[in-house]
């Protein structure tokens, strides 16, 4: 236990602090009303995959029952996507299954290229018009019929036969019929590609900076937004580039989130500290920084919910293993101006907001039993307010090589979830860990 990544000798403090500008209290009234007035009771279920398992998790208390597993040491390996009731797995033996969470029964399972060799590439699939989108072993995207399960077209990011595999995270992002993604890894040439969503075709390709792609691109207004070594911002007809934000280029920039007129980010700043920043999002003027400790926090992605940011401070670990000790807070997305901040938690994943909510992988560190202080957490969101922990999925059972987390807004779309995800590094030759938290109908 002694190589936990949350440990109890890093407590030291348990202060839930709650200032506005003026140093004035957040209360709830006033924290719901800079979030939107949220309704958490419209958050109908979490859904956690752990190895090979899949449970459901009541949003509101944490309790969870288990709904069905794959065959054994067949992890799900990144994050799946939901659709009308239909999960859609990339699992180790590098093959994606749709699976009916509402009639508990497989529709589909087919193999991306190079079936049955674990995956090196954690890539999570998307839906959009039937289709599955994903890449797999060797840097093959595929597209693949929701319905049936066969796949319509290949593209690959090999650009040398001589470079067999490609290091790919996170999701391609869909828009205006085409695919936008790019590789990563300090051993590889990285390109940004966009792809033709119909046929497979390229449209171009733009080089990378040393590692390449750190996290998700999002598009907006036909600007792509790049998190790399520097923060980017690229010509979606084109790939020029428009502007970028110098970052150190060790940690590179999180998964962008675009709101409004401005983009916000976590990224490395300094030789080893990491910053909270907020864009312009045409222009690139820098609007507000807000300081998140060392460089690890550059792979958090914030997350936004009326006025205010949620972001996470690393304060720094002795864990053997690496991970983030970090600390939850959120700030107004107009000022950079702290709105609260908890002491009481260690997390180390990006916030997931839905609905009122904030869930983390994390530790209660005013819990003084070690196994009823771990595991999935939740957040009031307007306050920062630790409310609940479900310790099932905690390290010494579900060590996570990668925890992957999405959620929904209510939008009008009836079952279909909005995602937000993130990707949290790897931590080698652990077991898998993904969640999700979903608005939906569907009756688990």
């Amino acid at each position: 236990m002694s190589n936990y990544l949350f440990l109890p000798i890093l407590v030291l403090c348990g202060l839930l602090v709650a200032c506005d500008a003026t140093d004035e209290q957040i209360t709830p009234d006033l924290g719901a009303t800079l979030l939107g007035n949220p309704d958490p009771s419209l958050n109908e279920f979490l859904l956690v995959t752990v190895d090979e398992e899949v449970y459901t998790l009541d949003p509101n208390t944490g309790s969870g029952r288990r709904i069905f597993a794959f065959e054994n040491l067949n992890d799900i390996e990144s994050l799946p996507e939901y659709h009308d009731g239909v999960l859609y797995c990339v699992t180790q033996d590098n093959g994606l299954t749709a699976y009916d969470l509402r009639t508990d029964e497989v529709l589909w399972q087919t193999g991306i290229p190079d079936y049955h060799y674990s995956s090196i590439s954690k890539m999570s699939p998307i839906y959009a018009d039937n289709t599955i989108y994903v890449a797999g072993l060797r840097g093959i995207l595929t597209a693949t019929d929701a319905t049936t399960g066969c796949i319509r077209w290949e593209y690959t990011f090999q650009l040398d036969p001589d470079d067999p595999f490609k290091n790919m995270y996170g999701r391609v992002v869909l828009h205006d019929n085409a695919l936008v993604h790019g590789t990563s890894g300090f051993i590889d040439d990285n390109y940004l590609h966009k792809i033709n969503a119909t046929d497979g075709s390229p449209l171009w390709r733009v080089p990378l900076a040393e590692e390449g792609l750190t996290g998700s691109t999002a598009i907006a207004d036909d600007i792509i937004y790049v998190p790399a070594e520097d923060f980017e911002a690229r010509d979606f007809a084109t790939g020029e580039l428009l502007w970028q934000q110098p970052l150190n280029d060790f940690d590179g920039a999180s998964t962008p989130v675009v709101t409004g007129d401005k983009v916000v980010f976590q990224g490395g700043s300094g030789s080893v500290e990491s910053s909270l920043y907020c864009l312009d999002r045409r222009s690139g003027e820098l609007l507000w920084t807000v300081d998140t400790g060392l460089g690890d926090a550059a792979q958090i992605s914030p997350a936004v919910a009326g006025s205010v940011v949620f972001g996470v401070y690393e304060r720094g670990t002795v864990a053997a293993v690496g991970g983030i000790n970090g600390r939850p807070f959120a700030v107004s997305l107009e000022t950079g101006e702290l709105l609260w901040e908890n002491d009481q938690l260690s997390v180390d994943t990006s916030p997931v907001y839905a609905n009122g909510r904030l869930y983390f992988d994390g530790q209660n560190l005013e819990i003084d039993d070690f196994d009823s202080a771990v595991g999935i957490v939740c957040l009031d969101a307007a306050t920062g307010e630790f409310l609940w922990v479900n310790t099932d999925f905690q390290f010494n059972r579900t060590s996570h090589q990668l925890l992957w987390l999405k959620m929904a807004y209510l939008s009008g779309v009836g079952g279909s979830a909005i995602p937000i995800w993130i990707l949290k590094k790897q931590l080698m030759g652990l077991p898998t860990l993904t969640m999700m938290a979903y608005l939906s109908t569907a009756s688990l």
